[in-house]
């Protein structure tokens, strides 16, 4: 039998799953801090630096990733950009979640 249909909801006994590694761990705060950063970088200048408020992306800004493009939609209000992160070897297309009711209606 499937495991979701078995637990539906999660009960407290449900089996305890997969442990994380720290490395895996340090690399998915990484991307979600570049998901963060898309909320307030899609208008920023090629070449400069990936910087969040409120300090919601420090790994990613203390990396040095720099913006090599941005993109925004009118008709749907997509918004993201595009960064290279040398030191830590990645290239990262960033594009922002549902934040107006033209997102919600593409989606």
């Amino acid at each position: 039998m499937n495991e979701a249909c078995r637990y539906p909801v999660l009960p407290h006994t449900m089996p305890p799953s997969a442990s994380v590694s720290s490395d895996m761990l340090n690399t998915l705060k990484l991307y979600a801090q570049y998901a963060g950063a898309s909320y307030c970088n899609s208008e920023a200048a090629i070449g400069s630096t990936v910087s969040c408020s409120g300090n919601a992306c420090p790994a990613v800004t203390a990396a040095g990733a720099a913006i090599t493009a941005t993109f925004a939609g009118s008709d749907t209000d997509i918004q993201g950009f595009v960064s290279t992160d040398k030191q830590n070897q990645v290239i990262v297309m960033s594009v922002r979640g549902s934040h107006s009711i033209r997102n919600w209606i593409t989606e």
